[in-house]
């Protein structure tokens, strides 16, 4: 299995949690990983993909150290509040660190899943991850001082080929809805993080959904 930086992971030697991969790369910042390492790869230097579970209900509910399972995988834990015994104020914060949880993982897996296109008839994906957002920014910026009618050749990265290849014209206008569609998504994010760190009560705190970033996104239009 291969993954990407849409998977969560713990550190199973150290217990930290919760890692993005780019956090696993930065602990293994001696070795070169490729862009999507195999899981064992992963395993063997004691990292795990941790699996989401359905958050009970009930109003006092926090996230506890995932455990793992019998099939090389952990899993999301979760435990009940007594919040005639805990502080008002513990609970609080229980909830803004699991909204701020939740909305880092559905950032990390809304850029790993790409900006979805056509590019002549086929829907490709442009991958969104820190390395690849900066070459788009310099091929966006490269283009900008080409003339429309250029005959230079654009290559383009997508997730299923290496790359698509398009006019001048066209790439113009296809990074320049890359580089909207990422500034919207990061200005929801950081807008989304804002009213969870602003939140002096429990009815003022958002309710995070899995699917809260994704379904925020004003006016950011993604092809898929």
């Amino acid at each position: 299995m291969l993954v990407d930086d849409s998977f969560v992971f713990i550190n199973v030697r150290t217990g930290r949690y919760p890692l993005s991969l780019e956090g696993v790369r930065e602990e293994l910042f001696t070795e070169s990983l490729p862009r999507r390492p195999r899981y064992a790869q992963l395993q063997e230097r004691g990292y795990c993909v941790v699996k989401p579970t359905e958050r009970p209900s009930g109003v006092a509910v926090q996230e506890g150290s995932p455990e793992p399972g019998n099939d090389g995988f952990y899993y999301q834990q979760w435990r009940l509040l007594e919040s005639a015994t805990e502080p008002s104020e513990a609970i609080l914060t229980t909830f803004k660190n699991q909204a701020n949880v939740s909305l880092q993982r559905q950032h990390r897996s809304v850029l790993a899943n790409g900006y979805a296109t056509k590019i002549d008839t086929d829907v490709v994906h442009i991958p969104l991850d820190t390395h690849n957002r900066l070459h788009l920014l310099e091929l966006w910026s490269w283009v900008q001082g080409l003339e429309d009618d250029d005959v230079s050749m654009v290559q383009i990265p997508t997730k299923e080929t290496v790359f698509e290849t398009c006019s001048v014209l066209e790439a113009k206008a296809l990074l320049s809805e890359v580089q909207d569609y990422c500034r919207g998504v990061e200005q929801t994010y950081l807008a989304l993080k804002k009213q969870v760190l602003c939140a002096n009560t429990l009815d003022d705190l958002p309710t995070v959904y899995d699917n809260t970033l994704e379904s925020a996104l004003p006016g950011v239009t993604n092809n898929a």
